[in-house]
């Protein structure tokens, strides 16, 4: 595999960063749900899984099948999985990463993961450039290594006009994982309202 070229949409992108800003304390993971275009694959949507302990299997389980419920009535693929990592030096996919991901590429052999660099996500940065990390399995290989690049469709712009909202606390408290579902079953894990 070359290097795979990423797009994401921009809710998607204030998905993620939304979820590792309401668990800025903890790591948070996610599934990314998509499209193959050629070459390049985009991330329409993106589901919140989990925050805190990361390696709960059966939790994820449940969540990849409900979320795969939701894809094939909306023509969607699961594309991917993300991460961030609780200390701001880890930009680096761990096991549970690894595994997931892995699975994702039963049905998808583009699958691929999306990590938070905790470091761009200052508020200078933030504005100025993408705060995710592409990591893919080169074919033949057992790891996966950081090539190619996320692209979030509009731009520079559009990451303007997504930074404040993700400190934003009215949305913060508005939006939800597959966790909080757990919790409170009213609690929509999707997030279906909220927009960037």
């Amino acid at each position: 595999m070359g290097d795979l070229q990423c797009t994401i949409e921009p809710t998607a992108y204030g998905k993620v960063l939304l979820h590792a800003s309401k668990h800025f304390s903890t790591a948070v993971q996610g599934i990314l749900i998509g499209e193959e275009d050629g070459e390049n694959v985009k991330v329409l949507d993106t589901v919140a899984v989990n925050h805190g302990q990361l390696a709960l299997a059966p939790m994820m389980e449940a969540a990849l099948a409900m979320i795969d419920k939701k894809c094939q009535l909306d023509g969607t693929k699961m594309v991917g999985y993300y991460e961030g990592c609780e200390l701001l030096e880890d930009r680096t996919p761990g096991v549970v990463a690894s595994r997931v991901c892995d699975c994702l590429k039963e049905p998808f052999p583009q699958a691929f993961i999306l990590m938070i660099d905790n470091d761009a996500l200052t508020p200078g940065k933030l504005r100025s450039e993408c705060a995710l990390r592409l990591w893919v399995k080169p074919k033949g290989r057992t790891t996966y290594s950081q090539r190619g690049e996320v692209q979030v469709n509009g731009g520079k712009d559009k990451m303007k006009q997504i930074a404040p909202k993700i400190v934003d606390s009215t949305l913060i408290k508005s939006f939800n994982d597959f966790d909080d579902h757990c919790d409170d079953v009213s609690r929509d894990f999707f997030n279906a309202n909220i927009e960037f």
